[in-house]
Formats: C-alpha cells, sequence, structure tokens
C-alpha cells in the first residue's frame, strides 16, 4: 500500500530545511540547492555524522549511491517506550544494519570511494524511520528530531549526489519472513502491476509514477523502462546472476497471486522519483537463511549488491569510479545548535578501511 506524506511531514518542512542547510554550512545559501562543491564544513567522503543522542548516523560519500538501513539497529534504550500505535509492526530486520556496513566496506575496498550510508541504530519497536512521523514514533514527541534527521541526512546525501554526479541510486535494504526464499525489489509498483505483460505495464504509465520513475525516462543505455525492471540488465536480473534470486527479474517477473510482496514504502516513495529529482530508489527485501543468518552470508550478500549496484550504475547511469580523493585523518567535531536535533550533531573522521 501505497503512503501518502502526512500533514505532520509538511508542519516539519520548515526546520528540515534549516537542517539540511545546517548540515551543509553553507550560510545563507538557499537550502533546495545542492550542496555546494568546496564547503569548508560539509565533511570529506567518510565523515561520519550523528545526531546528539546516536540514534541515526550518516556517512557521508564521494559516489551516486546512498544506502538506507531503517529497520535493523539494535538500541533499546530504557528511557524510550516501545511504540504503541495502532497497526505498528515492530519486529527488527535482523542484521540489516551489519549488512549495510558491509557494503559500504566492500564498495570502498573495491573502488576507492565511499557510498553515502544512513543508518538507524535504535530497535524498529522504539523507531521506524520508514514511515510517517506520528508512526514511526510511536507519538514520543522526544524522537521527533530523529526521524527528521534521518529524512534530511537522506535529502543532504540526495543534495549532494546531484551536485557531483547529476543522478544516483538509493538502495533502501530491509529484510522478510516470507516463504519464498528471493529478494523483493520495491519499486511503488504493485504485484498486479508486475502482473501485466511488458507491452499492458508499458502502456499503463505506471513506471512513471514508480520510484524509478527518472530512469525510466532517461537513462545511458536507452533501456526501454519494462525492461529496467525485468530485463538482462535489470538489477533484479544482476542479483540474480551474483547469486540472489529475485522478483521482478527475467526469470521470476512477478510475484503469484497470493505471494507475499513488499512493494516499497515511507523512504522510497519520499527520496526515490516518484515525484520529481534525479535519485531513483529502490527497496530490496532480504531473505534470511542463506542472506542474512551468518557473517560469511552476510559477506556474500554485500558482495553481490556491490557487484550488481556497481554494474547497474554503469549500464544505466554511466557512472564507472575513478581515483577518490579519500576522507580526511582529522577528527573534527561541529558545535551549534541544529533545528531538529536535539543536541549538538557528533562529526568524526573515519579512515578507510584497512
Amino acid at each position: 500500500m501505497r503512503r501518502r506524506p502526512s500533514r505532520l511531514l509538511c508542519a516539519v518542512a520548515p526546520i528540515a530545511l534549516a537542517l539540511v542547510a545546517a548540515l551543509a554550512g553553507c550560510g545563507d545559501r538557499a537550502a533546495l540547492e545542492p550542496t555546494p562543491k568546496g564547503c569548508p564544513t560539509c565533511g570529506d567522503p567518510g565523515t561520519v555524522i550523528t545526531d546528539g543522542a546516536g540514534y541515526v548516523e550518516y556517512t557521508t560519500g564521494d559516489a551516486p549511491l546512498i544506502i538506507s538501513a531503517p529497520h535493523g539497529g539494535l538500541l533499546a534504550p530504557p528511557s524510550l517506550p516501545d511504540r504503541s500505535c495502532t497497526g505498528c509492526v515492530t519486529v527488527t530486520d535482523e542484521n540489516t544494519e551489519a549488512l549495510a556496513r558491509r557494503v559500504a566496506e566492500q564498495f570502498l575496498a573495491r573502488t576507492g570511494r565511499h557510498v553515502y550510508l544512513v543508518i538507524n541504530r535504535l530497535k524498529r519497536a522504539k523507531f521506524d524511520p520508514n514511515r510517517d512521523l506520528l508512526e514511526a514514533t510511536g507519538g514520543n514527541a522526544a524522537l521527533a528530531s530523529s526521524w527528521t534527521t534521518y529524512h534530511f541526512f537522506l535529502e543532504d546525501a540526495r543534495y549532494r549526489v546531484t551536485y557531483a554526479a547529476t543522478r544516483g541510486l538509493l538502495l533502501d535494504l530491509h529484510g522478510h519472513g516470507h516463504t519464498i526464499l528471493r529478494l523483493e525489489l520495491g519499486y511503488l509498483l504493485s504485484a498486479a502491476d508486475l502482473r501485466l505483460s511488458d507491452q499492458a505495464l508499458g502502456a499503463s504509465g505506471a513506471l512513471a509514477h514508480s520510484s524509478i520513475a527518472r530512469l525510466s525516462l532517461q537513462n545511458a543505455g536507452n533501456t526501454p523502462p519494462v525492461a529496467l525492471l525485468r530485463g538482462p540488465a535489470s538489477l533484479g536480473a544482476l542479483l540474480a546472476n551474483n547469486g540472489f534470486p529475485s522478483v521482478p527479474s527475467p526469470g521470476d517477473p512477478a510475484p503469484g497471486v497470493g505471494d507475499e510482496y513488499f512493494t516499497g514504502g515511507y523512504i522510497t516513495q519520499r527520496h526515490g522519483s516518484a515525484s520529481g529529482g534525479t535519485v531513483d530508489a529502490v527497496q530490496i527485501e532480504a531473505f534470511r537463511v542463506g542472506a542474512r543468518d551468518t557473517p560469511e552470508n552476510l559477506d556474500r550478500y554485500a558482495t553481490a549488491l556491490v557487484s550488481s549496484a556497481l554494474e547497474y550504475l554503469r549500464v544505466h547511469y554511466g557512472w564507472v569510479p575513478t581515483a577518490s580523493v579519500g576522507a580526511t585523518d582529522r577528527a573534527r567535531a561541529t558545535r551549534g545548535n541544529v533545528p531538529g536535533i536535539p543536541a549538538t550533531p557528533v562529526v568524526r573522521a573515519m579512515r578507510p578501511a584497512a
């Protein structure tokens, strides 16, 4: 089920825009503009920023790839009540925080480039940033700023990607417990949409409202829109070729009638290109046994994600990694009041993995 932004989202927009400007450190420059090149306080690639409580973490990057992990956190401070809203889902997507960190590490090791990495470190029972504000926090006002921070770290990553590379991709990493052991790729298209023939799906115009809407209109390989979903160079095809069966893909073009399937959520809707912009998004739901259950399988799955993302970026975005300037070794911290964050954000330089 697709979600519309809530009125509460509109209410916090002025705060959020101020947050983007403050994080960019660019004075009075318009918050809606991309982060300007050379902004002295924006942070080098690999710089880690957290909200004051340490609940939300952001690593700045220098590649057109953003990784989001909203449901894998392990922190459960007793001071924060569990979410008790009607219909709240509180199950942790096991090991997805660890997976996101492995993806970032492997990407850096292979390319010398940093992905943008946004992680929720709280257990989902406490906080779920893949929902609108009320459901995300369960009505706990103490977490409103963490919700704002999570989404505007993603906004900041999008602005930086747009400024540096013009186009980019966001992968929102999740885990499912469904019966069929396959990856479920969510593009904000329903299972019924995907069960249409290629001709009917293309004629329906559904891709224009998907989380890869921009890519469906303009891509480096001139790939037809439906082929982006289940053609030989689709993300599903690349992941399947790297050992992880996926739907949609050439071998599994759509969920069957009655199959459980995640279409995508709040993050893919808000931060993908469904409503504009040049950054596309895909929600990836991974099965547990064989993908997320052991360190060895996490490494294997992370390798498949990195390999597939690199090929997807090359074919459809025309991006191939070149030498990176790397991250600074100088530790530093920012001080001052940032709207929307409950305490001083902490910034530290992170050295590349050995």
